[in-house]
């Protein structure tokens, strides 16, 4: 399903793909924001992802919506982690990480120079990028390294608490709070 602009969207409007493709354009195109100030309560909403719902011609009201119009139901903000007892920040609550799309995490990958932007375009339809492969082939569990395969290939979201982002990261001399970088980084593209 491809869908680059609200033609497309719409011509789904009544079949069983439109739902599908609500869902997927409201987890690339928006991300939680909390609004709350040190301190107080979490106050979630969800934000588009600077313009990236102009080639939609929507606005992030107009897209929630139509999802609940059509019953999709947006994924649930994110929860604080509380960091490890005795590490450096165990006196505060580690600010949560939301999950990447596709794009986000293979984009944020080449800004950094982890991979080129060669890799990351290729990485979109399913090329898994050099580095990567080699962390992978580092995996001494053929299993481990079949679901990392999969995963690299054809996930749409990535998520930070997946174990495998913890290992493929490591494998490469990034530290956890390298990858939070990345993460946190990555969701605001």
């Amino acid at each position: 399903m491809i869908i680059n602009n609200k033609a497309d969207l719409n011509a789904l409007r009544g079949t069983d793909a439109y739902a599908e493709a609500l869902r997927r354009i409201l987890g690339a195109t928006t991300m939680w924001v909390n609004d709350a100030g040190p301190g107080e309560p979490p106050a979630w909403r969800q934000q588009s992802v600077g313009d990236a719902l102009a080639q939609f011609d929507l606005t992030t009201e107009e897209l929630l919506a139509e999802c609940e119009a059509a019953g999709v139901v947006p994924q649930a903000p994110p929860q604080p982690v509380a960091p490890a007892a005795g590490s450096p920040s165990a006196e505060t609550v580690a600010a949560p990480l939301i999950p990447l799309s596709r794009r986000q995490f293979y984009q944020a990958l080449a800004m950094s120079g982890y991979i080129t932007e060669a890799e990351a375009l290729a990485a979109m339809a399913g090329v898994i990028p050099a580095p990567l492969n080699t962390a992978i082939d580092a995996l001494t569990d053929p299993q481990e390294q079949f679901t990392a395969r999969m995963l690299l290939a054809g996930a749409a979201e990535f998520r930070r608490d997946h174990p495998l982002v913890s290992i493929i990261g490591a494998a490469h001399g990034q530290s956890a709070a390298q990858i939070d970088g990345l993460f946190a980084s990555a969701a605001m593209l």
